[in-house]
Formats: structure tokens, sequence, C-alpha cells
């Protein structure tokens, strides 16, 4: 008898184990009131648990909120009352069927290894494709593209899709604000869009993004696009997004007139690497310059004062040496006519009533000759002669000499009234328009 009745016993433990089974929700006592939470799938959002609702919200795989009710056990699954960040609020189950739609919040990833650099490389990338309608429709496509710097490379997902499997930062409105610049912003879809919109953002409330033509956009503007729905919060680029350029580091030295010549210092140096990322330096006082970029057909655009400014388009593969020759800019016809007119930008008055004339000729000298306006007494007429080093206009203009007046030699005034001088400018100048032209 001993041996029928434990056999009676176990049964009856087994049955009451298995009833336990069959009753219990599935995650009890996994989750509480007060706990931060992420759905673990897309979950529904009704207002009573356990009652259908036509067209509830839904809550996408990733979305975080705090538990504010419950549990209430409803036909073997448990409900809790949930305030999602993103602005919805209701009751959602905890699971179904073996599947838990509820779980507690992961800790949080870190940002990339050297994000802030890759960040920085990938909008200098699609600000360069301003304008352009290639990912029209495709705003993962152009994100994705953008953190590889690859065009044309598959996006693996649509803007929901990644959506749900990134980690996703601050859901709730507004939640931008804490985005770091280089962080890709999502948003559900609304009416005819079905897959969400993912962008970069900038900083300052303004992402970049395909939306139609790639184009710059402030937040609030997606608050008034029907086919753009709630933010959803923001997440840091996949390691799978990084790309697989090599980084390539160019010596540049600049000579002046042949690959032999003198180096030049102070040459600016600009143009884009291999995935047009922009840069902009100057050679040091040696005349050189060291310039890292990604590998590929690079831009180079090299320009000085008094030197012609020159373009080139090469391949940069891997590290190297490269050096530049700039040409002076030749000098033009004897007498060509530079400018004309008072001051040659307009007439400046001194502000003891003195004016002065500016005449420019290619002949290397620049003639500035001195009238009265008012005639004040105590002055004399002077004349500034000055040698033109250089005839670009910027360094023409820098290198304008400045008139002085100098004391009279005594108290009489000047015998030729000043009327009569002013007349005498204003034919000059005529005679100097009839030449120009």
């Amino acid at each position: 008898m001993t041996g029928r009745t434990d056999r009676v016993v176990l049964l009856f433990i087994a049955g009451i184990l298995f009833t336990a089974s069959l009753v219990l929700p599935v995650g009890a006592e996994t989750i509480t009131i007060g706990d931060s939470i992420r759905t673990a799938a897309d979950v529904n959002v009704i207002g009573n648990p356990g009652l259908p609702e036509s067209n509830p919200p839904v809550m996408w795989k990733g979305n975080k909120g705090t538990i504010t009710g419950g549990p209430a056990d409803v036909d073997g699954c448990r409900w809790w009352q949930i305030s999602y960040d993103v602005g919805v609020s209701g009751w959602s189950p905890e699971g179904s069927e073996g599947i838990s739609y509820l779980e507690p919040v992961p800790p949080p990833p870190q940002p990339p290894d050297g994000f802030t650099i890759w960040a920085e490389r990938s909008i200098s990338w699609a600000r360069l494709r301003a304008g352009r309608h290639d990912w029209n429709s495709l705003c993962m496509k152009f994100v994705v593209n953008a953190f590889t710097r690859q065009e044309g490379a598959a996006a693996g997902g649509n803007a929901d899709d990644f959506a749900r499997t990134l980690d996703r930062f601050d859901q709730q409105p507004g939640g931008w604000h804490s985005a770091p610049r280089g962080a890709v912003i999502f948003f559900e879809g609304r009416d005819s869009n079905a897959f969400g919109h993912a962008a970069i953002y900038l900083g300052d409330g303004r992402t970049i993004d395909a939306f139609g033509s790639v184009a710059e956009h402030s937040m609030d503007e997606f608050a008034g696009e029907p086919h753009v729905g709630r933010y959803l919060g923001w997440a840091y680029p996949p390691e799978s997004w990084r790309p697989a350029i090599s980084r390539v580091r160019l010596s540049l030295s600049v000579h002046d007139r042949s690959g032999s010549g003198p180096l030049l210092p102070g040459v600016r140096v600009a143009g884009s690497d291999g995935t047009g990322t922009p840069f902009d330096t100057t050679t040091d006082a040696s005349g050189g310059v060291m310039i890292e970029g990604d590998a590929g057909e690079w831009h180079i655009t090299s320009s000085r004062g008094g030197f012609q400014t020159t373009t080139w388009t090469l391949p940069v593969l891997s590290d190297g040496r490269l050096d530049l020759v700039l040409q002076p800019i030749p000098p033009p016809s004897l007498g060509e006519l530079v400018g004309w007119g008072q001051d040659a930008y307009g007439q400046k008055e001194l502000p003891d009533g003195v004016g002065y004339f500016v005449i420019a000729l290619y002949t290397g000298i620049l003639v500035v000759p001195w009238f009265s306006t008012g005639n004040p007494p105590g002055l004399e007429r002077t004349r500034h002669v000055k040698q033109i080093l250089d005839t670009s206009h910027e360094s023409g203009r820098e290198d304008r000499p400045t008139v002085h007046t100098m004391p009279r030699a005594g108290p009489q005034d000047d015998p030729v009234p000043a009327a009569q001088k002013y007349r005498k400018v204003q034919y000059m100048s005529f005679i100097l328009h009839l030449l120009s032209k």
C-alpha cells in the first residue's frame, strides 16, 4: 500500500503543478509598479485590461515606459498599466502563449568608439549631397550610406525595422534635445508612410535627411508633416555601419614656379578626400602640411596672394608625399588701368576735411595726389607715391597707402582755390573713366 500511496501523492502534486502552469500568467512576478520597462515585441495599448478595442495604439518593440498600475489578471494574461515615454498611456499585456511583451530596461549601450569624429564625417558626407533626389522614399538607406560613406550600400531594413532593433534613448516628446550630434532620430510613419522615418541629428533641433530630396529640417517641421508620426527616440549607429574605408595620410608641399623651387608658406590648401569629406588647412613656415582623410579620389585647391589658384584631382590610395607647384600671377600690359575714382573704392573723407584720390596703373607705382575740399588753414598739399607689390584685389586694398597732411610752412593761404582744385580732380576722373571703357 505504501508504494501505491506514494504514487498517488506524486500524481496529485504533478497535477497541481500542471494546473498552476495553465493558470499563472506569463512572466508573473518579474516586474512591478514603478519599474521602468521596455517592450520586447510590438504590443497594444488599451483602455481596459482584457477588453478588445478597434485600432488601439501600438507600441513598437523597444519603446520604453514606467508601470503605474496593476497587475490585472484576465483570462490567464497579466496586464499592467503603463505610461510610455512617447506620450501614450494605457494597459498592455505582460505576455501571452509563452511570449514576453514587457521586460526590464537593460543598461544603455555606450557610445561607439570615436563616435564624434565618425559622426562629423558622416554629416559632412550627407551635406555634400544636399538637394539630390537619389534617396527619395529611402530615408533609412540615406542614413546608412552617410555612416558607411558609401553610396548605394543596402540599408538592410526600413526605418521602423531599425527603430525596433536599436536601443532608443530619450523617447519622451522633445527628447531629441538630449541627443548628441550625429545620433539617428526615429519617427513613426503616418498615413501612406508605413515604414517610419529616420534622420541624422545636427543639434539645436535640426536634422539632415532624405525626405524627398536631401535637406536639413527642424524638428518642428516634422510635427506638421502628414507622413511623419510620433518621435520615437534617438540611437547610436551600430558597428555594422562603420565604414570599411582605409584612412591615409598625405604629406603635401607647395613650391614656387617649379618642383625644385622655393617652398611657399601660408598657402591655403582646401578640398575633399575620397569620400567627399572636406578639409581646409594652410602650409606651415616650411611650406608643408599633413592631411589625413579617406582613401579614394581627392580634390585639392591651393591658393595664395600673388599666385594663380590651382586645382588638382588625383587618386590617394595609401600614405604618401605630394609636391605641388604654384605659378605667380603674370603682370598685365603696361599702363592698363586698374581703377579710377576717389580712393578707387569711393571718395573718403578724413576727419580734418581732407580727401584723397587714387589712380592705380600697372606700372608698379600707385600715385595718390592730395586735395582739399575746404582748404583748411594750416595744412599743406602733399603727395604719396608707393610701389605696388601685389596687384591682387585683396592685397592691393590692404597695401593702400595712408595720406598724411603736413603743417604749412607759414600762415599764407593756398594760392589755388579749393573749388578749382576739386574741378581738376573731377576732370581727371572723367578722363580716366573714358580710358576705362
